[in-house]
């Protein structure tokens, strides 16, 4: 970011620390002319709804030094994943969907993403 860089084996540990959360990934989001930095979350069966979670994840974003620029939290059925590898996260198409459907939708703040469309809610 214009701010500092963010690192994915420093940022996703904290978010995949939270009981609500099953994986987690750092994406830079190309939105306009700069670049979002964004966690995409793949929740736990369980977990609290979407809104609390947000907001849950949020708090613990800004109480991090490693995490207090992510600005975006993005909720996922499931992480798109490589398929040379089946579990590595595809982060560069992961970027790439969410830049598409943000330009497409003006997306403002945190979204669910449905994965089989990459179509973009905005939460209430």
């Amino acid at each position: 970011t214009a701010f500092g860089d963010l690192y994915p084996l420093c940022c996703e540990p904290v978010f995949n620390a939270h009981p609500g959360v099953h994986r987690s990934a750092l994406v830079g989001v190309n939105y306009g002319s700069r670049i979002v930095p964004t966690i995409c979350v793949e929740p736990t069966r369980d977990s609290t709804p979407v809104p609390a979670l947000e907001a849950q994840l949020l708090d613990l974003a800004g109480a991090h030094n490693s995490t207090q620029l992510i600005e975006r939290v993005v909720f996922m059925d499931h992480l798109p994943v490589d398929q040379r590898h089946n579990a590595k996260i595809d982060r560069p198409a992961l970027a790439a969907a969410l830049a598409a459907a943000w330009s497409e939708s003006g997306v403002t703040r945190s979204v669910k993403l449905d994965t089989p469309h990459l179509v973009t809610n905005m939460l209430k």
